[in-house]
This record gives structure tokens, C-alpha cells and sequence, in this order.
């Protein structure tokens, strides 16, 4: 937790402070001054590494980017970004000058979220830690929960709480004389400006990145768990961690889901077995489902955790059972190694090989990628031509609901997006081809792997992946090199074809769990009905409750219907409702 004074000498940081330290039991005060003071939790669930940078702290967690030697202290916020990476803020004072500059890591793996109260800001990760010293009671913000409806992924700085704010990925916030302004440092447009010049220095940046991250995480724990999902990125993390990272205590988890399409199991005994580790084997049932999870209170926005799938029991009993301090994913795969590339990658191409001399390569580009997306070339040559014209080259993130159906007249008018977007979105809509501004669009949407499922509270959940080096290596990859040798994900398979299995690395088909999705909601659907059809989303007028109550029934739910929509409209209102009651929240 972290106070700063916004009022020379007023009250509202002195009497903040001195709340907060009557009741900071288990707390480190690691940074006291006139202007701003930090506690961290120093033991217990929630306890942080912190360390002084800078006159300041770094708290969390933070790797050189070279390894082998022991590099200078970084001497400025830039600097820190450059050569060091993890999961941390960064606090850094200039008490002379009464300057206060406050950065979350691009990663956002550690929660930093703002509440502003006469004469001080707090920022803070969990709202239990400084809930009694605030002493303040929040308004949901209808507006947020309105936009959230058509959009749930792309999400700036506000939240669903009018009072709390969040600070955004790469962000820093300044302060001066009192006075405060946000900038974005970490900006994954320039980063993506610098492309990689060939292919091959490409798949040696990923590999690069891939070694450093998975080393790095891996050399803090004793003995980790793998979520080996038996898809290519979980096999990969796991390959790297033995053959790269050479780490001795790795056990495996495959959690089979009894409604799955498709079987996954038999990759992840192949991954296993390449490996040479343990392979618990579990699935899940609806009966795991039952607990509906209380997030509210770590989480200021709806989220799909709130409706239980059983991933956080089976997740919990197995690193409780096998002792494992971290759980390792290969959540964020998707989004770097650019899973969803499709033909409009050619006009990426375009953009960089503007000669005559190109078209020969740009004809391979498009017959590539038309294969690996199952498109056509006539379509992907269309696209190539518009982006040339400039027509279409430009779109909006938010592109409306999923399907509008549930929702009221008045829940279909679109909200502004420019107001609640993340700023990432709006620099790649800005300045990025069309291709390689839809996966940095992705990366806004990994915020939300931290808190999809839910997988293993009681250890560490880590996704190498979702470093920012790893971040950094897909960003400056130019987007078309994704297919290389015509394949979905190519280059992520050519890159670490020595560390997985050859089943993997040649399979073209992947699972999903939209069945269990479904057969929860069936399970639960009386609750789920009276949930909505007497919610807050119908009292505001968002959503339609004649239509919930004629769609949202057993035979509804076999049909393909807008599901995606239906779970935004629960959770939504679930989160309401915690809220409401872990938080005194206003509706």
C-alpha cells in the first residue's frame, strides 16, 4: 500500500497514515516521509519482495535483461523498463523537490489500483488492506458496467467503482507540488516500429526471450507445478523448463474436463513423457463447479472468475497435495506466438515491401496465409488493395455486443469507447498495420488471463509468456512471420521444435471448453435464472428481462443462441452483487 500527499500539510494523508498503521499488523512501513509512505505485506498470504531503488522501492519482483553479470542499478524509470524485467511498481522520490513518480511494470501481473480521498491517493493491490483506513464507501459506475456489456476486454484506466481507478500496464503517474499527471512509458507501438530485420533473427529474439523469462521465474521456486494442457504453449514452458532452466522438481497437471470437445490428455502424456516428469491426471466435473468464488474484493471490474468452472478446487488440491509453491501456464501464447493470424496479415507485407521487386513474395505471402487461415486469396489480395487505398484500414475496438439480443433498446446504444478503452488500443488503431494492431489489441486482452479461470491460489500462478520480454519479442515480430512454412503458429513450432514432442508440434487441431461452460450455467440454472431476471443489469434497463426469462432455460441453452453474451450479463451481475455486499457498494 502506498499513500501520497496531494495537499501540502493537510490532514487527509496524516490521518490516512496513522489509520493505516494502527491496524498494519503483519506489514513492513518500508518508505516514510512528509510526501508519501509504503507499507508491504511481509508475511502471510499476499506477502511481497521489496527492496530501495532510487531513493524509492521497487516492490514485487524484477530480473536483469542480460544475464551471467551483475548490471548497475538503473537510474531512471526509462532505464528500469530497458534493463530489468518482472512483476513490480516502482516507487522512485525526489524529496528536495517534492517529486513522486509511481510505474507498474508492462506485465501488470501485480494488481495497482487508485482511489483519490481528500489530500491523499492510495494505491493499492487488495482492497481488505486498506478498506478499514479509507473509510469510504464506493458507487458502482454504471457507465463502465454499460460499456463492459459490449466490450469485456478492453478495458482502461476506468473501473466499475466511480471511486477506484486502475494504473495502467507501463504506466506511471507524477507528482509534483501536489500536483499529479499520468504518462505511458512502456508504449507497444514504438516497440513494434522496431521489427525484427529477418526471420531467423525473429526466431532467435523469441527463443531468447522465452530462455530468459522461464529461467528467471523458475530459479525463485523449489518445486512448480506445470498446468500441461497438452497444447503447444504449455509444452513448450515445460520444455523449457527442463532442458533450459534444467530445473530438478517439476510435476504436471492435466485437467481433462468431462464435457470437453476433443481429447487432450494423450498430448499431455506425450509432453510428459518427453520430459521425463510426473503427470497427474484429473478431470473435472460439474460437481468441482459448484463453489461460486468470492472476487470481488481483489478485482474492481466484472470478471469471468466469478462464475466457478472448478479449475480453482482442482487447482488448489493439487498443489497442496504435491507441494508445489508455483504453478507454471502457457497462458499468453496465444496472443504473442499470434494464434488468430489471418489474411490480413498480407497487408502488413504490403506496408513493408513497397517495390515492384516485392510482389513476388507478396503473392507468397497472401497464398500463405490464405491456406493457414482458410481463406481465400481473392479476399486477402481485396484487403491487400483497400489498406492500399486507405479504405478499411483503420477500425474500432469495440465492434458491439456478441449478440444484443439480451439486452434492453437502451443497452444496445453503443457507449463512447474512447473513454473507457486502454490506451494501448488506441495506439495501435493510431499507427499499427492492420495485422500487427489486432495482436496488440490481444495483449490488452492478457489483463484478463491473470483472472480467467482461476487456477491455484494457494501458489504462485506464472505465465512466462506474459512477461514483457516475451511481449516485446511478439511485438517486434513482423506479423505475416507468425505462418512460417505456411503453418498456423509456425515459427512458435520451428523456434522450440527441440523442446516438444513431435505430436505437438505437427498437430493442427486444439480443444475447447464451451461445452462445460454450458453444462455449469445448465447445473445452476435456477439460481442463475433468479439472479438475472431480478438483478440490478433489468432494473437499470441494460438488459431485457422478458427475453432472459424465454431464452434462459434448458432447451435454450443447447442451441448456439449468445452465450458469449448470456456469460458477460451474469458474471456482471454476480460481481454486482459481491460487490454490494464485500464492499457497501452503491448500485
Amino acid at each position: 500500500m502506498i499513500a501520497i500527499a496531494t495537499e501540502p500539510g493537510g490532514d487527509g494523508y496524516l490521518g490516512f497514515t496513522q489509520r493505516f498503521a494502527s491496524t498494519a499488523k503483519g506489514w513492513d512501513q518500508a518508505l516514510c516521509t512528509h510526501w508519501v509512505s509504503a507499507w508491504i505485506r511481509a508475511s502471510g498470504s499476499g506477502a511481497m519482495d521489496y527492496r530501495p531503488w532510487r531513493h524509492g522501492l521497487l516492490i514485487g519482483v524484477d530480473h536483469p535483461v542480460e544475464t551471467g553479470r551483475s548490471p548497475p542499478e538503473p537510474a531512471t524509470l526509462q532505464a528500469l523498463l530497458a534493463e530489468r524485467w518482472g512483476a513490480y511498481l516502482a516507487l522512485e522520490v525526489d524529496e528536495p523537490r517534492r517529486q513522486i513518480r509511481l510505474m507498474r511494470d508492462p506485465s501488470g501481473r501485480l494488481e495497482c489500483w487508485r482511489l483519490q480521498l481528500s489530500g491523499v491517493d492510495i494505491f493499492f493491490s487488495h482492497w481488505d488492506d486498506v478498506a478499514a483506513a479509507a473509510c469510504t464507501r464506493f458507487t458502482l459506475n454504471w457507465d463502465y458496467i454499460h460499456y463492459h456489456l459490449h466490450n469485456d476486454w478492453d478495458q482502461g484506466a476506468e473501473t466499475a467503482c466511480k471511486e477506484i481507478e486502475e494504473v495502467i500496464r507501463g504506466q506511471a503517474v507524477f507528482y509534483e507540488n501536489g500536483q499529479s499527471r499520468t504518462e505511458l512509458l512502456w508504449r507497444p507501438d514504438q516497440i513494434a516500429e522496431d521489427s525484427y530485420a529477418t526471420l531467423e533473427e525473429a526466431r532467435f529474439g523469441i527463443r531468447k526471450a522465452a530462455e530468459l523469462v522461464v529461467r528467471g521465474w523458475a530459479s525463485r521456486y523449489q518445486r512448480i507445478g506445470v498446468n500441461l494442457s497438452g497444447g503447444l504453449d504449455s509444452a513448450i514452458v515445460l520444455g523449457l523448463l527442463t532442458k533450459a532452466a534444467n530445473h530438478p522438481d517439476i510435476i504436471c497437471i492435466n485437467h481433462g474436463i468431462e464435457d470437453a470437445e476433443g481429447d487432450e490428455v494423450r498430448y499431455a502424456r506425450d509432453a510428459a513423457r518427453f520430459n521425463n516428469v510426473k503427470l497427474d491426471e484429473v478431470t473435472i466435473t460439474i460437481e468441482d463447479a459448484r463453489s461460486t468464488p468470492s472476487f470481488s474484493r481483489r478485482l474492481f471490474r466484472p470478471t469471468m472468475r466469478m462464475m466457478s468452472l472448478g479449475y480453482d478446487r482442482v487447482g488448489t488440491d493439487f498443489v497442496t497435495r504435491h507441494d508445489r509453491q508455483a504453478l507454471f501456464t502457457g497462458s499468453g501464447g496465444d496472443h504473442v506466438f499470434f494464434d488468430n493470424l489471418g489474411v490480413l496479415a498480407a497487408c502488413d507485407y504490403r506496408r513493408r515491401h513497397r517495390r515492384l521487386a516485392d510482389l513476388p513474395g507478396l503473392l507468397r505471402t497472401v497464398h500463405g496465409l490464405a491456406q493457414v487461415s482458410r481463406d481465400t486469396v481473392w479476399r486477402a489480395a481485396l484487403l491487400v488493395v483497400l489498406d492500399q487505398v486507405g479504405v478499411g484500414s483503420r477500425r474500432n475496438s469495440i465492434g458491439g455486443a456478441y449478440d444484443a439480443r439480451y439486452l434492453t433498446e437502451v443497452g444496445r446504444r453503443l457507449p463512447d469507447h474512447r473513454r473507457f478503452e486502454h490506451p494501448w488500443s488506441r495506439l495501435a488503431r493510431e499507427s499499427a498495420p492492420p495485422a500487427k494492431r489486432g495482436q496488440m489489441e490481444s495483449f490488452v486482452d492478457l489483463q484478463r488471463h491473470y483472472y480467467r479461470y482461476g487456477f491455484a491460489d494457494a501458489a504462485d500462478e506464472t505465465h512466462p509468456f506474459m512477461a514483457q520480454p516475451m511481449l516485446e519479442a511478439g511485438l517486434r515480430t513482423p506479423a505475416y512471420w507468425f505462418a512460417a512454412n505456411d503453418r498456423q503458429r509456425g515459427l512458435a513450432r520451428t523456434t522450440f521444435a527441440d523442446v516438444i514432442p513431435a505430436s505437438i508440434r505437427d498437430r493442427r487441431t486444439k480443444s475447447y471448453n464451451s461445452s462445460h461452460w454450458r453444462a455449469v450455467v445448465a447445473q445452476k440454472l435456477p439460481e442463475f435464472r433468479s439472479v438475472l431476471l431480478d438483478g440490478y443489469l433489468v432494473e437499470r434497463g441494460l438488459v431485457d428481462r422478458n427475453v432472459i426469462d424465454r431464452e434462459l432455460t434448458a432447451s435454450g441453452l443447447s442451441g448456439d443462441g449468445a452465450f458469449g453474451m448470456l456469460i458477460t450479463c451474469l458474471t456482471t451481475e454476480l460481481w454486482i452483487r459481491q460487490a454490494e455486499r464485500d464492499h457497501d457498494l452503491v448500485p
